[in-house]
């Protein structure tokens, strides 16, 4: 996809030379996390992740909901 047929140069702007979204969408989250969006609203109005809102849209700090599942405990932790 960044690379044209017949060209060795990469295009600068490809997905693999892009950092990693610090925003992402209800939906993305949801597909990121494996979630439901009932339940990914119910943690944003829970306070348990953190949100802004551009417009009419919210979007989710990636940090945020990191820190969030990385806190939860561990099955079967020893």
């Amino acid at each position: 996809m960044g690379v044209r047929q017949g060209d060795d140069k990469v295009n600068p702007n490809s997905a693999t030379t892009a950092e990693p979204k610090r925003y992402v969408s209800i939906a993305e989250a949801c597909e990121l996390y494996g979630l439901g969006q009932t339940r990914m609203r119910a943690l944003l109005r829970q306070n348990a992740i953190e949100a802004v809102r551009l417009g009419s849209r919210v979007l989710i700090s990636v940090a945020s909901a990191d820190a969030y599942f990385s806190s939860l405990p561990r099955l079967n932790a020893k």
